[in-house]
């Protein structure tokens, strides 16, 4: 609706329904094109002082930035416009397209709400206990601005969509291989060592780099690719778990790490399903904050002791019968 909105106010027609097809395609062209996100799959074990930097709604502002709209990728007007990498698709340089006109807009008020959070968490709650109010409705609604300029991205690919255009799809994916390759060889060059990439993030390490460092790092590679970047945490540790399958193969979006302050942020584990018996869950949990207590690999492997008991007390509690059915489910 927002889209229809900025056509009527342009005096642009609006189409009643989809009526561009998709661009006849060469199969090697269509293999080359119909691709995703870039993932790197993690190098397995445990790795201290590791930094994650995050492209900031990455996709929404490639559309943003590049220009890159159902009606600007392959436009008429432009024939020598720059070309998107590996597809050689072109992006109109004479006129802004409607796609990205809104999701600016909506990157540009989520960041509002991110300035609204950060200024509500400043004032002390005990001085002003409406403001934990404020903070946690400024963060749904930012929550749900990022939703929508996903879905913006999504219904570009979409075939029944008023202002989709598979194409355009297929560009904004290209451009975010290409940045991310970008950001990989600029890490890289400046002596970090790169242990995992998925799509919008990176986890790079050094040894002996302070978080300026890693500040550093993300601000050169924002200014190499022209998307925001942050450096959304560094960790104590990270540990990059194997397929349960297979020991030696890892696995995307599979870890766990441990922020500067103790907290612990978890990918991909048993804890973090809905289907997961709550036994398990609970067990998982308590060993997770105890392995959370360490600081190095040293001390990780003490307190791995530590964890094992509480492991072998759940497991007791099976074997003897004393667990509650509920539990089991």
């Amino acid at each position: 609706y927002m889209q229809m909105e900025l056509s009527y106010r342009d005096g642009t027609l609006i189409p009643a329904q989809k009526a561009e097809p998709e661009t006849p395609k060469h199969p090697n062209e269509l293999l080359l094109a119909d691709r995703g996100g870039l993932v790197f799959p993690p190098r397995l074990g445990f790795f201290e002082n590791v930094a994650e930097l995050d492209f900031a709604s990455e996709y929404p502002n490639i559309m943003a930035r590049f220009n890159v709209s159902p009606e600007t990728v392959n436009c008429h007007c432009c024939p020598d416009a720059p070309r998107v990498p590996e597809l050689g698709y072109r992006v109109c340089q004479r006129r802004r397209g409607i796609t990205s006109r809104v999701v600016e807009r909506l990157i540009a008020k989520r960041q509002q709400y991110k300035q609204r959070v950060k200024a509500a968490e400043a004032i002390p709650e005990s001085q002003f206990p409406a403001q934990a109010g404020n903070s946690a409705s400024y963060s749904l609604r930012r929550s749900a601005l990022k939703w929508l300029l996903v879905c913006c991205f999504g219904y570009t690919g979409y075939k029944n969509a008023r202002f989709g255009k598979i194409e355009a799809h297929e560009a904004i994916n290209a451009l975010a291989r290409e940045k991310l390759l970008v950001a990989k060889e600029a890490a890289e060059l400046k002596g970090y060592r790169v242990l995992h990439a998925l799509v919008d993030s990176l986890y790079v390490q050094r040894q002996g780099a302070t978080r300026e460092d890693y500040e550093r790092l993300a601000q050169e590679i924002e200014r190499l690719t022209n998307l925001p970047l942050t450096l959304e945490a560094v960790y104590r540790y990270v540990f990059f778990l194997p397929s349960r399958q297979n020991a030696e193969i890892p696995v995307p979006n599979r870890f766990f790490a441990v922020t500067e302050n103790g907290e612990l942020k978890i990918r991909g584990l048993e804890c973090r399903r809905h289907d997961t018996p709550p036994i398990v869950s609970r067990m998982q949990q308590q060993v997770l904050e105890i392995l959370a207590e360490a600081h190095n690999f040293r001390s990780y492997c003490l307190k791995l002791e530590d964890a094992r008991r509480v492991l072998d007390r759940y497991l007791d509690r099976l074997a003897d019968g004393s667990t509650d059915v509920e539990e089991l489910i």
